[in-house]
This record gives C-alpha cells, sequence and structure tokens, in this order.
C-alpha cells in the first residue's frame, strides 16, 4: 500500500453552491431555474455563462413573470447572487414564492392519503398485467419533484401559496446578496448603453465561488425608453458577449407581450433567437396569436399553453444536451419507453396548479376527469335496449315528422373492406313493416281410384 497522498489545497474543497456538472461535458455547470420539469427541457439546468430569452405573446397572462420569480427565489435560497432589473424591482422580489417546511399537519394529511390509497389499490396484486408489459416503466407526463438533500440543495421545493419572508429579503440587501436596479429612475434616452454598463461592472466584481443570476423581467418596456429593433438586437448580443467572459453568471430575459410577436418586421423571433443562446415562447390558450383557441382550451382543459423552442444553448458542443438528456422532449432513446416511444419530439404544455409550475408532455385528459373512481360502466357504454319506446324516446323532436332522416352505418355483407351504407328512412312513425302475405302450403294428394304408376 502507498503512503503517498495527494495534496489538496483549501481552495480545491470549496465549491460553488447550487450547481451541478452538465451531463454533455463536465467544463460546464448548470444551475437550476427552480422548475425541475424547465431544468429538464433544457437539458438538466441553465448553463451558466449563458442568456435565456422568453417570448409570452398573451398580454392577459404573467407566466413570463412568474418564471422570473421561480427564477429570483431560486437563486436566493441556494445562496447566490441576484441582480434583479425592472422598474418596481422591490415589488417584484417581495412577491416572490418561497419553501415551505413540512409541519405535522401536512405529514398527517400526506399519511392519510397514502392510506386511501393504500385502501383503493388490488390487495395482494390480485390484478395483474401481461408479463411482457410489466418490466415497463410507468408512463410520466413529467419529472418528479426533489426528494433527497441534494436534489433539494439544486433545486429547492418552492411553493406558490407561501411567500418569501421580509427578513430574508432585507438580510440579503444588506450582504449585497442582492440587488435592485430601478428602471423607472433612469434616463430614458441612455438606459439600454447605462444598464450594459451596470451589468458589466456587476460581472466584474461577481465572485468565482458564487453565481450571479442576472433578472431583466418586462426587457425594452417603456421605462427603457423608445425601443427600437436595433437597440434590442445590439443589447442582447452585447449582453451575450458580456456573459461569456464571466464563468459563473447567467441571465434570464423575458419580453413585453407586444415585442414577442412580428414588432421588428418579418423573421423578429428568429433574430431574438440569433442573438440569444435559449429561446422559448410561452404560447397561452388565452391569447389572439397561434395556439388561442377556446376549442384548444376545451380540449385540454388541464392545461394553460404550449411551450415552443426556438433555440437551445450549446456550449461546447454542437447538439444541445437537450436533444441527447431531456426526458420531456422524448428525443433521447433512455426517454422513449417512457414518453414518446422514439416517434419524435413531444409536444409540450404547461400549467399553473395552486403550489407549482409544471411543464408536462401534451396529452389528452382522462374521461371524466383525474379524480374520478369509476366502478360501473359509463351509460354510453352499455348496450341499447331493444325496447320499442325507448327507441322513440331517443330520436329528436325535429325529426318525428314525415322528413327524411340518413342514419349512417356499416354494411354487414363487406367482409373484406366495410363499406359505408346510408338508408334512408321516410317515416319514422311508420316504423313497423306491414305483414306480407303468407304464401298457402304446398299440399301433396294421393289419388286412390287410379293405378299406380308401377304398378304391373
Amino acid at each position: 500500500m502507498s503512503s503517498f497522498k495527494r495534496k489538496s489545497s483549501s481552495s480545491q474543497s470549496k465549491r460553488i453552491l447550487g450547481v451541478r456538472p452538465s451531463a454533455s461535458s463536465a467544463a460546464v455547470l448548470n444551475t437550476s431555474t427552480g422548475i425541475p420539469s424547465f431544468d429538464d427541457i433544457l437539458g438538466g439546468g441553465l448553463q451558466l455563462s449563458t442568456s435565456l430569452l422568453v417570448l409570452s405573446p398573451d398580454p392577459h397572462s404573467a407566466h413570463g413573470d412568474l418564471l422570473q420569480k421561480y427564477f429570483i427565489a431560486q437563486g436566493l435560497a441556494s445562496g447566490q447572487d441576484v441582480c434583479v432589473i425592472c422598474e418596481n424591482a422591490d415589488n417584484l422580489v417581495e412577491n416572490c414564492m418561497w419553501t415551505q417546511k413540512p409541519s405535522e399537519d401536512a405529514a398527517k394529511n400526506q399519511s392519510s392519503s397514502v392510506d386511501i390509497d393504500e385502501e383503493l389499490s388490488p390487495i395482494n396484486g390480485a390484478i395483474k398485467i401481461a408479463w411482457r408489459y410489466e418490466s415497463m416503466q410507468k408512463f410520466q407526463t413529467t419529472v418528479d419533484s426533489p426528494t433527497s438533500p441534494a436534489q433539494e440543495e439544486y433545486c429547492c421545493s418552492l411553493d406558490l401559496t407561501c411567500r418569501i419572508p421580509l427578513d430574508v429579503v432585507k438580510a440579503s440587501k444588506a450582504s449585497r446578496q442582492l440587488l435592485c436596479v430601478d428602471v423607472a429612475s433612469l434616463n430614458c434616452d441612455e438606459s439600454y448603453d447605462y444598464l450594459l454598463e451596470i451589468i458589466e461592472e456587476a460581472l466584474r466584481r461577481a465572485s468565482d465561488w458564487y453565481v450571479l443570476r442576472l433578472s431583466i423581467p418586462s426587457f425594452a418596456s417603456p421605462f427603457w425608453g423608445d425601443p427600437t429593433p436595433e437597440k434590442i438586437l445590439c443589447f442582447l448580443h452585447s449582453l451575450r458577449s458580456a456573459l461569456r467572459t464571466s464563468p459563473n453568471a447567467c441571465a434570464l430575459l423575458t419580453l413585453p407581450s407586444h415585442l414577442c410577436s412580428e414588432w421588428g418586421g418579418p423573421g423578429w423571433v428568429q433574430k431574438l433567437g440569433w442573438l440569444s443562446d435559449s429561446c422559448i415562447n410561452l404560447d397561452s390558450f388565452t391569447g389572439k396569436l397561434l395556439y388561442s383557441d377556446p376549442f384548444m382550451s376545451a380540449l385540454f382543459p388541464s392545461y394553460h399553453g404550449l411551450l415552443r423552442i426556438h433555440r437551445l444553448s450549446s456550449l461546447y458542443t454542437l447538439v444541445p444536451p437537450s436533444d441527447r438528456f431531456s426526458t420531456l422532449r422524448g428525443l433521447s432513446s433512455a426517454s422513449s419507453s417512457s414518453s414518446s416511444g422514439g416517434v419524435g419530439e413531444n409536444n409540450l404544455a404547461f400549467k399553473v396548479t395552486r403550489k407549482r409550475f409544471l411543464f408536462e408532455t401534451l396529452h389528452l385528459d382522462l374521461e371524466g376527469g383525474v379524480n374520478e373512481r369509476r366502478t360501473t360502466p359509463l351509460p354510453s357504454a352499455s348496450a341499447p335496449a331493444n325496447d320499442d319506446n325507448q327507441h322513440r324516446t331517443s330520436v329528436p323532436a325535429a325529426h318525428l315528422d314525415n322528413t327524411p332522416v340518413i342514419s349512417i352505418g356499416f354494411e354487414d355483407h363487406w367482409k373484406g373492406s366495410p363499406a359505408l351504407g346510408i338508408v334512408v328512412a321516410d317515416n319514422l312513425r311508420n316504423e313497423e313493416k306491414p305483414p306480407k302475405a303468407k304464401k298457402p302450403k304446398k299440399r301433396v294428394g294421393f289419388l286412390a281410384d287410379r293405378p299406380e304408376l308401377y304398378d304391373f
């Protein structure tokens, strides 16, 4: 056994809080956005030295601001530096969500729910499925929430029903962990250049052992001055080049709703994606653009909109890590068994529940809802009765006159490929056909007075 040991300095034992090496390259570090399902879509989290642009075209929704609050709360909870640049930055931080400590009541409720599930579950495995399906993974529409302490350190369990304590906000400002820059107090003519200088100065002063999060909600809003396509594109390009010089910084930007469509001319959204490391679009069902259709909200009542990906970051790689390691997108072979089955990229949707913000694979809801426990078949699934009165009541009142009615069905005599047959009923009142005249039975007569045929 060798007695030599490698010397390790004290600086090597210190690690950066709230980061994780990327699955594609150990030289790239990821930090969490605060939403586990969104981290999975990004390929494990938001890569450091990159920027993420979120477009939310619906003016009546605030999903982009909700992502910003998750981003800020996750940074403060994990001990990272946060810089918020917007109008009313203090108000935005005070309205952020926070973690919830498990209480005794919550533990009791959880135990009672577990007991109910155990009572309703099949006893001793009475219900069995085919052996070929036993080894398959359970179909999941999203990723699991963090449960272990290591996962909690990387991505905290943030609850929308909890608000960040004011003591935490004051302590973060006193220790310079939190910096709020109010855009409304600046000169509108020079706000873009001045704020870019503030960001570059913050990046130079950033510590090598702490991550700096740049949160820029409502970028290029009227408080920034008169926006032009040249100013916005130049700012995004300068911000991306400044982030490349800082290995422990990342930025999250959101645009106002009127700038998320073709505001800057044809190809405006593509230009925004080219000048950002990552760019996504949150299309709400209640808006006025591509996927804004009341039938979509009726068809998918559990979701609030669709997620479209314009571009994802790929530092030091040709292919984004999300294409290889994302479970929800379903492009990798490892996720094909539980999501898309290897047939292509999944359609992604988002929804906001009472306690959290979720990204899931788009799918139709269960018939009757997910909370329904059905013990008897639906009335529509049962076979119709042959009662004549029941058949008459099922006919609409508008068709009880002499007007012809068309009923569509399949003919039975086409065995190879069933053909569609149309039957026209001239009168529904006289459904019973008149009885046919019966033909007289044939009779055999025996004539005794005549000789038989073979009588010799």
